[in-house]
């Protein structure tokens, strides 16, 4: 075959798939909705906000409180525990607080858990936060 029916074989193919389409996951299910990781959450849809270092004489009341009153609006309700922490410049510090976010979290987890709602409707995730501004733990209904 010459080069020249060669490039027009080529340009008559290129011409013709024009109209074509991507094979993506529209073409399987147009109207599905991909899943977040973490679910975007302002700060002011929480049901409480725990500053980190609180003690948990202080929160375990209102906090059981909270879920008795949520889980009375919606008795299938899943809480999301988010733990907010400042980014710190230095490893060392950064990793201490984490460690007090995760076992302040895992406390606050236990008082929802005595409220009578399964692990299995409780959900850990973490995220950064900008600033100097000290951490906190969030607890979100779903």
């Amino acid at each position: 075959m010459s080069r020249r029916a060669l490039f027009g074989s080529a340009l008559v193919l290129a011409c013709s798939l024009g109209g074509c389409t991507l094979i993506d996951q529209r073409t399987f299910a147009p109207r599905a909705r991909p899943a977040a990781a973490a679910p975007p959450l302002p700060a002011d849809l929480a049901l409480v906000s725990i500053r980190l270092g609180t003690r948990r004489a202080a929160y375990a009341g209102p906090l059981a409180q909270a879920v008795r009153a949520a889980l009375a609006k919606k008795p299938g309700a899943a809480f999301l525990i988010e733990i907010a922490v400042a980014d710190a410049g230095d490893p060392a510090a950064a990793a201490a607080a984490a460690a007090a976010a995760r076992g302040q979290a895992r406390a606050v987890m236990a008082v929802i858990a005595r409220q009578g709602v399964a692990p299995g409707r409780m959900r850990l995730f973490a995220r950064g936060r900008a600033g100097n501004a000290p951490g906190e733990i969030r607890v979100h209904v779903r």
